[in-house]
């Protein structure tokens, strides 16, 4: 058997917009996926179904034992003929315990590649605002690891050489590592009054700072303690942050979103929560699954081309119709003379992806208004409907009283929230960790609410509840909540501009 391959991939702070292009190759096409713990589940999104992934369980304390394991695992996982990419947080060359382990690799005969990955005081640099180095090209800066600062007399003298060179000194350190690192630091002339900055979670929303004079940080860390991994930040260039601190100015900072949407239509939305500096909570309301019955679906891809008109009203439609029309062994050249209608530019990108330009986005994204808009665009006698086993007549009825042929096809089937979900949900809006909730159609609405009963009205009430639009405001309504704010775009970005504009008011 041929002999695998590792890759030894640096993942960056923690913030997946923050990985390497390279990096995100690598995980489409890997065999297994050995990672630390503390790497974001959105970094697999895109993985294959097939990958395999594991977690070292492994954290900054680890024995030799246990980093000895890893390696023993990577290495049988190679001979095997496995592409492996090990993740790891930060770079993985940079303060690393990964030094042994890719030394031993290498000594193993496995063949391998380090890509490497933005190093944690790099992040907090620019998602703090703090440089590390000054304008005139001549700073320079130290990067000490906690050990080096808790060592004998000599090693002060020689730490005082060190810092008294370095405008800027950064050490990464855990928790329990802050009291005696800093009070050696004050032992150091001209440290006590020295500014300082103390960075938890650098570049993620989940980001925080604490900033003083270093001889009273640890008196205000323990009256406001964070968790690890941190970073410390000891000199003069602290003074930029007023000028260059960009990221907590951003509109939704520290705000946690309830994003109830399947997992594997999030992967946008998730990012454009954080680019406003918000965390999305990601737990689907509703689970997408094939229909046990597609004999209409596989039939009507005999004659789409009859049709005037296909619709599509959600992007699982669109994703279910193309799979199916490649296992017919049909593609793209389906549709024929049939025009293409779709409620929302979500739903026109998946059809882009298949080569498809709808011929009509309804611009109010709603059934009533894609009904309006497809019956103005000029005759038609015919209309091929896909969407969900479960939805609103609405846009049908409206068709067919207009005198349209509407042949409604079910593509996928919806499932509602397991028990132990329904449970999570509630405790998450009930104990006030979850700020605002988006809700981005009726169906979710409904899912919501149902979730939540009998107490959907008193938990929903401790929250922002978001909805998309007016449609999804009247079902909420007609179950007794009432919606906070209401997207007058009705998309995402209008979605996430509408709670911008709540918090802001």
């Amino acid at each position: 058997m041929k002999t695998g391959k590792v890759w030894y991939v640096g993942a960056g702070p923690g913030n997946p917009e923050l990985f390497t292009l390279r990096g995100q190759e690598l995980l489409k096409q890997a065999d297994v996926v050995i990672h630390d713990t503390a790497i974001d589940p959105e970094f697999f999104y895109e993985c294959p179904a097939t990958t395999r992934l594991i977690d070292t369980r492994i954290n900054n304390f680890a024995s030799p034992e246990e980093l000895n394991s890893v390696v023993g695992q990577i290495v049988l996982e190679a001979r095997n003929g496995a592409s492996v990419v090990r993740l790891k947080s930060g770079d993985p060359l940079f303060f690393s315990r990964a030094l042994d382990e890719i030394a031993e690799i290498r000594a193993a005969g496995i063949p391998l590649e380090i890509i490497p990955g933005i190093a944690a005081p790099m992040a907090a640099s620019a998602y703090a605002g703090v440089p590390l180095t000054n304008t005139r090209g001549f700073a320079s800066v130290a990067f000490v690891a906690p050990t080096d600062l808790l060592g004998t007399s000599q090693d002060l003298e020689a730490l005082a050489r060190l810092a008294g060179s370095a405008e800027m000194l950064c050490v990464m350190l855990v928790v329990n590592q802050l009291r005696p690192v800093v009070q050696r630091l004050l032992q150091l002339e001209g440290f006590p009054d020295k500014d300082s900055l103390l960075v938890h979670r650098a570049a993620s929303p989940q980001q925080r700072i604490i900033e003083s004079p270093l001889n009273e940080l640890v008196s205000l860390f323990e009256s406001s303690p964070m968790p690890e991994p941190t970073l410390l930040l000891v000199g003069d260039l602290i003074g930029w942050r007023d000028k260059l601190n960009w990221f907590e100015s951003l509109p939704l900072i520290g705000k946690r979103l309830l994003l109830c949407r399947p997992r594997h239509q999030s992967h946008d939305t998730v990012r454009a929560i954080r680019r406003r500096g918000a965390s999305a909570e990601l737990l689907p309301l509703i689970e997408i699954a094939p229909i046990t019955n597609d004999s209409a679906l596989t039939d009507c891809l005999s004659h789409v081309n009859d049709y005037d008109w296909v619709i599509f009203t959600s992007a699982n439609g669109v994703e279910y119709f193309r799979q199916a029309t490649a296992a017919s062994g049909r593609d793209a050249r389906i549709f024929g003379r049939a025009k293409v209608a779709v409620i929302g530019p979500g739903t026109a990108k998946p059809l882009e992806k298949w080569g498809i330009r709808p011929d009509l986005i309804a611009e109010e994204h709603v059934a009533e208004g894609l009904a309006r808009e497809i019956l103005a665009a000029g005759p038609a006698k015919s209309a091929l409907l896909v969407r969900a086993l479960e939805a609103r007549d609405t846009l049908p009825n409206s068709l067919k009283r207009a005198g349209l042929e509407v042949n409604i096809v079910a593509a996928y089937a919806t499932r509602k929230l397991a028990d132990q979900q329904r449970e999570q949900l509630k405790s998450q809006l009930q104990s006030g960790s979850i700020d605002a909730v988006l809700l981005t159609s009726s169906s979710m609405a409904e899912a919501l609410i149902a979730a939540l009963a009998p107490d959907s009205v008193a938990t929903l009430s401790k929250v922002c509840v978001a909805s998309i639009g007016p449609i999804t405001t009247a079902t909420l309504a007609r179950l007794g909540v009432a919606a906070n704010l209401t997207a007058t775009t009705y998309t995402v970005e209008g979605l996430l501009d509408a709670i911008e504009s709540y918090y802001q008011a």
